[in-house]
């Protein structure tokens, strides 16, 4: 039990007590169905047995015994394998809801499912989700089959305010969530994603309050009520309205102390540390724009326990193409016990068929082809139409690369560069700007960033009216693509 218990936290009935430990757990112990989203309490998935798990010294989901270190993978026993040995998890805070088409679904949904599809996201956090139950069955029913919605509103408002919620793509974990925790209803749920066959992830989406005290109260509020479950997360990812180092804000200013002490001490407590900084320290890069003032924080982060820090890769802050004025947060976790796999086969990219120059190089290389096996009159070794055959292949496959290299690089050419005058704006000094050029810098920086997000969401309306035109052609044509969509 805390000793404090603000306005904020009484309000909502989050502040833990004797009689009201905010768990629910079924009588008959078969899982809850994800669907149920009755508000208020903790909803939970329990935990197969862990009669198999390998005794190699991790405990185990079924243990409720506290330890001093917390676990940063623990096992357990299911009869379903990971699909993917390196994930890719992101954070973004969309704003609202929209406005909802005839399906009852807005276009940041569509967005929002075109991004785990082109990102090859595996778990995606969203924030600021405005869900009602009638806006949770509508993105259930449209994007049931490819996607995994777990959200988690206030109750007090639940289309209003605040809001968090997972995005499980449903091709990177093979089994349902074992389980899913509503910490704080609205701003703090914690969901744990079966990894491998002996491995699980649990992850952490939170949606911090704006007000400093606030902001202060729900770090140790949170950091409490997982102490007493014993349950640490292994991810923390989502918006946190506050930043540690006056590095991460634009203009340079340091966050109040209560709230940044509040934050370490959960930080510390659960032995999570924020990775982008870690990896690119002293570095200037943003995820929220305030358009009225154009000042920028990093605000939007991603903490991992510190034995998955080297299993870390490729971070990244993005433009989503949804209308919102934050940005996306992405890493790749890579998994070391699974096995190694290659790249998979190179394949001809089909948008080439109908390029003319690569056309024309393709004849050209096939009409030599043919000129060069009519000429062969000893067939040796080394010159043989399999030999040939293997030359040609190997040259227009180069061919292929080179030009898709240019077709990219002419239709993002503009972003990219924006992108390189946007990181020597923000970095090209070294040093924080003095006093009288943070207004120059705050001003130019802003107007990059805001250039750099309109591309990015007329690149993602593009697709979706070129993906929506392929659908209306084909979607009820027996083929290829009809298969693909009724294929579950």
């Amino acid at each position: 039990m805390l000793n404090t218990r603000c306005a904020w936290s009484t309000a909502r009935g989050i502040i833990p007590t004797a009689n009201n430990n905010n768990t629910h757990t079924p009588a008959n112990g078969s899982p809850v169905d994800i669907g149920n989203r009755a508000v208020g309490g903790t909803r939970e998935h329990p935990v197969a047995p862990a009669d198999d798990v390998p005794s190699d010294g991790a405990p185990s989901y079924g243990s409720s015994a506290p330890s001093s270190v917390p676990p940063a993978i623990a096992p357990v026993t299911s009869p379903h394998h990971r699909k993917s040995g390196r994930l890719r998890l992101a954070s973004l805070n969309v704003k609202g809801f929209g406005s909802a088409d005839a399906h009852g679904v807005s276009d940041k949904w569509y967005t929002i499912s075109q991004i785990m599809r082109e990102k090859k996201l595996a778990l995606l956090g969203v924030q600021e989700a405005h869900l009602s139950q009638d806006r949770i069955r509508a993105v259930e029913e449209l994007f049931g089959e490819r996607l995994t919605l777990i959200p988690s509103s206030d109750p007090l408002r639940e289309a209003g305010a605040g809001g968090v919620a997972f995005v499980i793509n449903k091709k990177s974990f093979a089994a349902p969530p074992v389980k899913h925790v509503v910490l704080v209803p609205g701003r703090a749920a914690m969901v744990t994603l079966q990894w491998s066959k002996t491995r699980c992830l649990r992850v952490l989406n939170v949606y911090a309050p704006n007000r400093t005290a606030d902001n202060e109260e729900f770090w140790n509020q949170l950091r409490e009520m997982i102490t007493m479950r014993c349950e640490w997360p292994d991810v923390v990812l989502g918006d946190f309205n506050v930043v540690e180092s006056a590095l991460d804000r634009l203009p340079h200013h340091s966050d109040a102390s209560g709230a940044v002490r509040a934050l370490e001490k959960m930080c510390m407590a659960w032995r999570v540390e924020d990775s982008w900084r870690r990896a690119h320290a002293g570095v200037r890069e943003f995820s929220y724009l305030h358009a009225a003032t154009g000042s920028q924080s990093r605000i939007d982060r991603i903490y991992l326990n510190t034995s998955l820090l080297t299993a870390a890769a490729d971070w990244d802050i993005s433009p989503s193409g949804v209308t919102t004025d934050h940005l996306v947060v992405s890493l790749s976790l890579a998994n070391y016990q699974s096995p190694e796999t290659g790249r998979g086969r190179w394949k001809l990219p089909l948008t080439l068929l109908s390029d003319p120059v690569f056309v024309a190089t393709m004849k050209k290389l096939g009409s030599a082809l043919q000129e060069d096996v009519a000429a062969i009159r000893c067939r040796t070794d080394t010159l043989n139409v399999q030999t040939m055959l293997e030359a040609f292949k190997t040259r227009l496959r180069e061919e292929a690369r080179g030009r898709m290299k240019i077709k990219a690089s002419v239709a993002n050419r503009k972003a990219n560069e924006l992108r390189e005058q946007l990181r020597k704006a923000l970095n090209g000094g070294g040093e924080p700007p003095s006093n009288g050029e943070v207004e120059d810098d705050v001003l130019s920086a802003a107007v990059i960033q805001n250039e750099v997000m309109r591309l990015e969401v007329d690149r993602f309306g593009k697709r979706r009216a070129m993906t929506a035109a392929k659908d209306w052609m084909y979607g009820e044509v027996i083929g290829k693509y009809w298969v693909k969509l009724t294929v579950a």
